[in-house]
């Protein structure tokens, strides 16, 4: 089987001067180092209990209520943001509880960001679920000043498919930092109908065995916080029902490497 390496150093010429060609292996030590170090499995988790803040202002409107399943839509970031060792400076809003980075269109109705095998290059997922409105819109806004942005993306009173009670989350993306924060307020549900979405984060795909998934699960129906370990599958959850919910004031913690 030819290598990586083999592939590209068939693209250096035959007869090249030793400096150019140490150069030009230099690159491609650099892409394959870069390939190799491109795994979100590396990002550290940690969770608190720092209250909820909604965002202020006037922000902007990436889906108007009523919404359902509609199409992505593409917001820009106002800073540079590393994730997974790519720097973005826009993301994709899905309607279903999560964001993906990468020219890739997602589906409307996609559900499953993190073990789903589309071809967007990175997924962040604080409710990945069916999801459907209350009357209230996802906004997207940015707080504080540069260098220590911070962009914010936000459900209210989203409502998990056809049962009752509302979510309330962000995903909070930082400035110079690029810590990802999933911040939940006020969640409730009288509904004993579970429903399990995915958290946690995606890389180039949807493989848990060479760390492209970092995500969480839980093993019984209770609050979140304290409750949850590290997924062992790509499509690992946690769990909602009338039993099961994030704490209010919950913030998920993704630091990078």
């Amino acid at each position: 089987m030819i290598t990586f390496i083999e592939k590209c150093m068939r693209l250096v010429p035959t007869r090249v001067a030793p400096k150019s060609f140490l150069v030009a292996f230099a690159v491609i030590l650099s892409l394959v180092s870069s390939q190799a170090k491109a795994q979100v499995s590396v990002y550290s988790f940690n969770e608190s209990l720092t209250g909820y803040t909604p965002l202020g202002g006037t922000p902007r409107v990436a889906f108007p209520a009523p919404w359902d399943n509609q199409a992505t839509v593409v917001a820009p970031i106002p800073f540079n943001f590393n994730y997974n060792g790519v720097v973005y400076n826009s993301l994709r809003i899905n309607c279903n509880g999560f964001i993906t980075f990468g020219t890739t269109a997602t589906a409307g109705n996609i559900t499953n960001p993190l073990s789903n095998a589309a071809a967007y290059t990175g997924a962040i997922s604080p409710f990945g679920t069916n999801l459907v409105s209350n009357g209230q819109p996802i906004v997207y806004g940015t707080e504080g000043v540069s260098p220590n942005q911070t962009f914010v993306i936000q459900w209210t009173d989203a409502v998990r498919g056809t049962e009752v009670g509302n979510y309330n989350f962000q995903i909070r993306l930082h400035e110079t930092t690029n810590i990802i924060d999933f911040s939940y307020g006020p969640c409730s549900t009288t509904s004993t109908f579970p429903i399990s979405p995915q958290v946690g984060l995606r890389g180039y795909s949807n493989n848990f065995a060479v760390g492209n998934i970092n995500n969480r699960q839980m093993a019984a129906d209770m609050v979140w916080f304290g409750n949850t370990t590290a997924g062992t599958l790509n499509n690992s959850f946690v769990r909602t029902v009338n039993l099961a919910y994030p704490d209010l004031g919950l913030r998920y913690r993704w630091t990078p490497a």
